[in-house]
């Protein structure tokens, strides 16, 4: 198990849950929702000790749980850092550190509350969530099967 697992690990345990929505209410971090520009999915900030995630508010309700489950990665991985926009674009290559973890943490926790091994491809999960293909590497340590 890597240290990002074990840290959905001890949020899941301190919870109770693995629903994201849940697990921001029990850590007093705000949600809203509003417009964002083209292409930007979400970010979270912290501003006076308080957490808060910002979400488009144009996303189905499954790309708005993925994106919230990317947030909560930053606000426990990167306590502290208010994070650049979630973008569209999600390619390895242009990924820095906090984004590689933070997306690790979206798909460990997103693991816990949806059985990927239940779609017939990896493409199709990715399709559930509204996230692009360039994601599946994320997904080679989540899936039991042969998902193709």
């Amino acid at each position: 198990m890597n240290w990002i697992e074990e840290e959905v690990e001890k949020v899941i345990k301190k919870c109770g849950t693995a629903n994201p929505y849940e697990i921001a209410k029990a850590f007093d971090i705000t949600i809203s929702y509003h417009p964002l520009p083209k292409g930007h999915k979400g970010y979270s900030a912290l501003h006076k000790r308080i957490r808060h995630i910002v979400l488009a508010n144009n996303m189905t309700q499954n790309e708005m749980m993925a994106v919230l489950c990317h947030e909560l990665g930053h606000s426990f991985l990167h306590p502290g850092i208010n994070t650049t926009f979630f973008k569209d674009i999600a390619s390895s290559s242009f990924e820095s550190g906090v984004e590689y973890e933070a997306n690790s943490f979206m798909f460990y926790l997103i693991s816990k509350s949806i059985d990927i091994n239940q779609f017939p491809s990896v493409y199709s999960f990715l399709n559930y969530i509204n996230m692009p293909y360039s994601m599946e590497p994320y997904l080679e340590n989540l899936i039991e099967g042969e998902l193709q």
